[in-house]
């Protein structure tokens, strides 16, 4: 019997997916591994199914354990590492009993590579290069705020754009102008196979008309679809699963809690749309935030072998 039988058979809901750590179930294969994102895990043998992507940070123990041994003391949200965590005010700890947070995590990863995005710039003379600049300051620095420091934004003129082949881990943007306001950003796509991530924001967009500040809104755009495309492309680099990726929410756009992913309607509905502009250095506002499961992808660009 695989850990958390029991519990998803019981449910009045249905069929309960998401067992230990809330992490999904695969019965594929009747191999019953739960997906945790940088690994399979089975849970009959309370083991992995591959090395630990940071098993460097834990030496002295196997690269195939599962958080050192100890399941009742640690959690591993994502197969990656383990860390103390405490149930009653929702922080992690280290080993020492002392609280955690995103920078430590963060910390642990080791030799990043650049996320490099290049844009061009499709608006016909509408946009600025100087505007377009200025927003790639705001975008760069939405994520900086989250912890990534090395998501960089390059402009590409037009000519360099017809014959750019951007590698898989390259995020490829298009600055368009829609005569539909209500068009944002989307991911392109042939036959269900990603085309190379090119993403598209939409200069007419109806947010930027009345912004107070139209080069931080296009910024929150590009950011924002520069964070489907990491999302996207790693994604399907590592799992070839291009339908899944378009069918979970949680990878395509979540909406439960104020995030710098939730779909245009629900931050405009419930988060007055875009915010006003940046908040103080070092300050992050609620919808410039990104989601621990979104920072896994940009963790595992971040760590790619080229």
């Amino acid at each position: 019997m695989y850990l958390g039988k029991s519990a998803r058979k019981n449910t009045s809901a249905g069929v309960n997916q998401y067992l230990f750590n809330g992490k999904e179930l695969n019965e594929d294969l009747g191999l019953n591994w739960l997906d945790y994102g940088a690994r399979w895990y089975d849970p009959s043998i309370g083991r992995w199914n591959a090395v630990d992507p940071l098993a460097e940070s834990y030496q002295a123990w196997s690269p195939y354990n599962y958080t050192m041994g100890n399941p009742i003391k640690y959690v591993d949200l994502f197969g990656m590492m383990s860390y103390s965590y405490n149930w009653d005010n929702g922080t992690y700890q280290d080993e020492d009993g002392n609280e955690v947070g995103w920078n430590t995590v963060h910390a642990s990863i080791q030799d990043e590579s650049d996320i490099n995005a290049y844009v061009v710039n499709n608006t016909s003379g509408r946009l600025s290069t100087k505007s377009l600049l200025k927003s790639f300051d705001y975008a760069s620095d939405i994520y900086a705020k989250n912890g990534f420091d090395n998501v960089q934004y390059n402009l590409l003129s037009e000519e360099e754009a017809e014959n750019f082949n951007p590698e898989w881990y390259d995020v490829f943007l298009r600055i368009k102008y829609s005569g539909d306001k209500t068009e944002g950003g989307y991911v392109a796509s042939t036959s269900g196979i990603p085309s190379k991530g090119i993403n598209r924001v939409n200069y007419n967009y109806f947010e930027l008309d009345n912004h107070p500040n139209k080069a931080y809104a296009l910024g929150y755009l590009i950011a924002h679809e520069t964070l489907h495309s990491i999302i996207h492309q790693t994604y399907y680099h590592y799992t070839g699963d291009y339908k899944r990726y378009n069918t979970d929410a949680k990878t395509v756009h979540r909406n439960d809690t104020p995030n710098l992913l939730m779909d245009g309607g629900a931050l405009y509905k419930n988060h007055g749309g875009i915010p006003k502009g940046p908040s103080a250095p070092g300050q992050l506002h609620p919808a410039e935030r990104i989601t621990f499961d979104h920072k896994f992808w940009i963790m595992v660009l971040s760590r790619r072998n080229r």
